[in-house]
């Protein structure tokens, strides 16, 4: 049955691309009712707003939808893990506003908004709020993760072997606790029917909206985050200066370098690349952020 189930998400697959030309929902409007399926989908990989549009169209054919199979991995045997690099304190010399602080506002936005939980699912939001970094995803300091707020607790959802003392300590400190990454799929169930939810259905997956019991009342908002962290505080707006002055100094050196050089030495765009990276990381005070 699995297999059959995979043929059929292959040639669903397969027909989004012959349809390349027109609407991804025009496409599954005019599909045949599948005798598996009308949509199915790894409901992780598709917003709450994306799939919801889905929902509406499933149920307009009758047709039910499942988003908790990741179909590709049942046949993806050596599928390579997620990626768990080492987590870094961003300190308060660089955020300009320590965790605590992060918290304690996002809180009184849930308050504002009538939400006494929040969903946060953004990863750029998540390391803002926790000033925290990681190397999860090739040149953006991230962490996967996902993340809920209440009114006394932070859980974060990780991948807990990248953890180490010092960071356990430091989450302990604002305390934050920590659970399995896939755990959030077991958690959100779990949150009362009574309660109501913020979250940004633009940015949370749709398998995570779906899990929501059908009762929670769900306030469906840009994550309070965003407006935060894009308003820069007086450390932050400081660090972004000499971080201009020291990178002009480097790019200055650089330019002496390939102007005196051109055409005298062996030279790659490669080499000259690797140069101008030398001459960035000797920087006294470079911060990796």
């Amino acid at each position: 049955m699995a297999m059959k189930i995979l043929n059929q998400f292959i040639d669903d697959f397969v027909g989004v691309f012959q349809y390349r030309f027109m609407d991804t929902f025009q496409y599954f409007k005019e599909r045949k009712k599948s005798k598996y399926l009308g949509d199915r989908f790894d409901g992780r990989v598709v917003n709450g707003t994306w799939g919801g549009r889905l929902e509406k169209i499933a149920a307009e054919k009758n047709v039910s939808m499942h988003v908790t199979e990741d179909l590709i991995d049942l046949i993806w045997e050596d599928r390579p893990a997620l990626s768990k690099q080492p987590l870094f304190i961003l300190e308060e010399k660089y955020s300009g506003k320590s965790t605590a602080d992060k918290i304690g506002d996002l809180r009184k936005a849930m308050k504002e908004n009538g939400a006494d939980v929040h969903i946060l699912t953004s990863l750029y939001d998540i390391a803002w709020l926790l000033n925290i970094r990681g190397n999860d995803i090739d040149y953006v300091p991230v962490v996967l993760s996902y993340l809920v707020l209440n009114e006394t607790e932070c859980i974060w959802f990780l991948q807990e072997e990248v953890v180490d003392d010092k960071i356990r300590a430091y989450l302990e400190e604002n305390h934050i606790t920590t659970k399995p990454y896939d755990a959030i799929y077991d958690y959100v169930p779990e949150i009362p029917a009574d309660a109501v939810v913020l979250m940004n259905r633009g940015t949370v997956n749709y398998r995570i909206v779906n899990s929501l019991d059908k009762a929670i009342k769900v306030v469906d908002k840009p994550n309070p985050t965003e407006l935060m962290k894009a308003v820069k505080n007086k450390t932050e707006v400081d660090n972004t200066r000499a971080a201009h002055v020291k990178d002009g100094v480097a790019f200055t050196k650089f330019m002496y370098w390939l102007k005196t050089n051109i055409g005298k030495i062996p030279m790659t765009e490669i080499s000259a690349s690797d140069y101008l990276e030398a001459r960035r990381r000797e920087q006294i005070g470079r911060a990796h952020v």
